[in-house]
């Protein structure tokens, strides 16, 4: 009775998504708990004590689901930060190189500014996808079972962030290539820009895989919440109070926030107000298609 009750549970468990050495755990475990009280009471009170197979396997599922999901999510995390190290590294290279060439000057022009949109664009939302997965990460800490709802925004919300890491790397390689000889640039810059390059692939593969390997095992359906419940604390303040239910009202309240930043930023590393005029418009801009793009995925709106 023990055997056949495992055979059931086995199945269960692949049905569940839970392979590999996690299952065999779970049935090497079982086993042996099986086993004891067998002993204590017989084969018949034992199952009944251990219960459905299946509802176990839904468990361990939930379970294992929640748990990976969470390291994955820190994982992401974790590889975006090595990431961002990298791209202060290589803004440090061009600096120590000669400085930066003109945007126009690469090998094929429409490239160059291709690979100039992808730095000044993709670690942007890296940094706030990867803020936004571990803000839903730490906030649902508690607890051995998520919801698959709550899940699947942690999880895609890394994967974007993971995402916008592989094309902020993208962009340095093509950077590099494009202005392999491009004056100002010492001759060393472009090599070492493609081999940092190729380091941080590894940390970008790892982290990804385990995102992957973490949608595996099936979690309990359940809703999700947004940004609005993970800033809930925030959302509760006077002036703010009105923008829970109108994404899109926050969305332009805080895209004119980065124009003024932005205009602020471009003003002061250029001397003139119409190069923070044009940066600050570009960012702002960039923040309403990204919401309008990306904001269901990373659960801006609903």
């Amino acid at each position: 009775m023990i055997e056949q009750y495992l055979t059931v549970l086995g199945r269960a468990l692949k049905e569940s998504g839970v392979r590999g050495r996690a299952a065999d755990r779970v049935l090497a475990e079982s086993r042996d708990h099986l086993l004891e009280l067998a002993q204590e009471s017989g084969e018949r009170e034992a199952l009944l004590r251990f219960g459905d197979a299946r509802a176990l396997a839904g468990q361990v599922a939930a379970q294992l689901a929640t748990t990976r999901t969470r390291r994955a999510t820190y994982g992401a995390f974790g590889t975006l930060a090595i990431v961002g190290v990298g791209y202060l590294g290589f803004f440090a290279a061009v600096n120590l190189g000669g400085g930066g060439p003109d945007i126009f000057d690469g090998r094929i022009a429409a490239l160059g500014v291709l690979a100039g949109l992808g730095l000044f664009v993709c670690p942007q939302v890296a940094f706030v996808a990867g803020c936004l997965a571990m803000l839903r990460a730490l906030r649902l800490r508690r607890g051995e079972a998520l919801p698959a709802g709550e899940l699947s925004v942690m999880r895609s919300r890394a994967a974007i962030a993971l995402g916008a890491g592989w094309l902020s790397v993208g962009s340095w390689a093509l950077f590099a290539v494009e202005f392999w000889n491009a004056a100002p640039l010492a001759s060393w810059v472009a090599p070492t820009m493609l081999a940092v390059c190729g380091a941080l692939t590894i940390p970008l593969a790892a982290g990804s895989v385990a995102l992957v390997r973490s949608a595996g095992p099936q979690a309990p359906p359940g809703p999700a919440g947004d940004v609005f419940d993970d800033l809930a604390p925030v959302f509760r303040l006077g002036p703010l109070r009105t923008l829970p239910g109108h994404p899109w009202r926050f969305a332009v309240l805080f895209a004119a926030g980065v124009s003024i930043v932005g205009f602020v930023l471009g003003w002061t590393a250029e001397g003139d107000p119409g190069s923070g005029i044009f940066r600050g418009g570009f960012e702002g801009v960039a923040v309403l298609i990204c919401f309008a793009a990306l904001g269901r995925r990373l659960a801006l709106r609903r």
